[in-house]
């Protein structure tokens, strides 16, 4: 079977974070793993939804990716520099998952 790519993401978060040495595994730091996996569960939904309902699915679901980021801009755990990163970590893991196991 095809590797899980929320679990994908994670493990680059983890790796990207002991290579920055910034935050913790669990908090804080560069890249934010929440956002990073926000945004995968947003590619992710836009993959696994039917033709008649993938724009509603991926809108709905972009837009909670968006409220977990700014949520860890506003709360001062992240940069938005960091939550950007994250975001593009979660995405591009999971596009490189789906276009290569789909």
């Amino acid at each position: 079977p095809p590797p899980t790519p929320l679990l994908i993401t994670l493990i680059v978060v983890l790796a990207v974070k002991a290579y920055t040495g910034r935050g913790t595994p669990l908090r804080g730091g560069l890249p934010s793993g929440h956002a990073a996996l926000a945004f995968a569960g947003w590619v992710a939904a836009t993959y696994a939804a039917g033709d008649s309902h993938r724009f509603l699915t991926s809108t709905i679901a972009l837009i909670m990716a968006l409220l977990v980021a700014q949520t860890r801009v506003e709360s001062g755990i992240h940069s938005a520099v960091e939550v950007t990163f994250g975001a593009l970590i979660g995405a591009l893991a999971t596009l490189v998952v789906f276009q290569v196991f789909a």
